[in-house]
């Protein structure tokens, strides 16, 4: 059978009855995978701490022995419970031979499966077209379901609920900077989550300076002055943006990906206005939303001729291909383009 997570969270919502008795959870989230298939390994079995009702299995305890899955499901509990098999560590990044030995033991497993027993596997990165997943979908009491990496909508639930549970609010602002920066991989995104909880343990309003001190991918706060200094051609601003973000490590090509992505929005929101919106709905329409620095983003979208950003936009684009190229310091390179657009 073929299901998707919505399917598979209202499975999970349901009393344990009419047990799955083989489930893969795969995709490309490894993070989103492993979550899941942990919370069918908790949702099947009553005791996951109960080694009577529990067998787990490393991708290695299969390299050492092939038939150790088989044998597992084949025996009989010694608890009265319903019992789980849970293989770990299966990744398209193993070893091709590795590989292969672990996925002819899976499907040894999808071949005898016995009543009574569930076994629940993750497969990160495994794709929809492998014979493998579509050998599991075919099988009537096999269940393979499909993993998509995290979107806006789906970080925003997960956000929401962690606030309501922790009983915090966040500002808009913050809340669409998460939106911007999370959602890769699950297991990320959660640490980041637990991460800035704990930061705001006694704070009861999340703010985005919050999520800039402690969101381990955020840009440094200097990128976003930078910016800034650019769209409003202070020039010196500009140079002691630059130094700090020197004097910080910051990777160059970030520095002017970030620059790009600035004079980008900045273009965005005057077509926005020339097709008959305000400044602020065009503010609020871009994606994310501006919510924090309105004021200077609202002054560069009205002081910066339409032409000149235009132009600036084409240079940046050349600087960005000749600081990859190589030969020339890419530091030095960014530093003279970036001032250039000052003026």
């Amino acid at each position: 059978m073929k299901w998707n997570t919505k399917q598979l969270d209202g499975f999970l919502n349901q009393p344990a009855e009419n047990q799955p008795l083989f489930v893969c959870v795969y995709g490309d989230d490894s993070g989103l995978t492993t979550e899941y298939a942990q919370k069918l390994a908790e949702h099947v079995c009553e005791d996951i701490n109960d080694p009577f009702l529990v067998n787990r299995f490393r991708v290695e305890d299969v390299v050492d022995n092939p038939t150790c899955l088989l044998e597992a499901v084949q025996t009989i509990s010694f608890a009265a419970g319903h019992k789980l098999v849970y293989l770990q560590g299966v990744s398209k990044d193993l070893p091709a031979n590795v590989k292969d030995k672990v996925n002819k033991a899976i499907v040894h497993v999808l071949d005898n499966l016995t009543e009574g027993t569930t076994f629940v596997f993750a497969a990160s990165g495994y794709d929809a077209k492998l014979a493998l997943i579509k050998q599991i979908e075919k099988h009537s009491d096999a269940v393979a379901v499909r993993c998509f990496q995290d979107n806006d909508i789906s970080i925003k639930q997960l956000l929401q609920k962690r606030l309501a549970d922790e009983g915090k609010t966040m500002q808009p602002d913050a809340m669409a900077f998460m939106l911007n920066n999370l959602g890769n991989d699950r297991a990320i995104t959660q640490s980041e989550i637990d991460k800035l909880f704990v930061y705001t343990l006694h704070e009861d309003k999340i703010t985005i300076q919050h999520c800039l001190d402690t969101l381990s991918a955020a840009p440094s706060v200097n990128a976003f002055k930078l910016c800034d200094a650019i769209g409003l051609r202070q020039k010196e601003q500009v140079e002691t943006f630059l130094h700090h973000l020197k004097e910080e490590g910051q990777d160059p090509t970030m520095i002017l990906a970030m620059v790009i992505r600035h004079i980008r929005r900045l273009l965005q929101a005057q077509l926005m206005q020339s097709n008959g919106m305000s400044l602020d709905q065009a503010m609020m329409s871009l994606k994310p939303p501006v919510f924090y620095g309105k004021q200077e983003f609202g002054a560069q979208v009205r002081s910066y001729p339409k032409k000149r950003l235009e132009t600036a936009l084409e240079r940046l684009y050349i600087l960005q291909h000749q600081s990859r190229a190589g030969g020339v310091n890419p530091d030095l390179l960014v530093e003279r383009g970036l001032m250039a657009l000052a003026f």
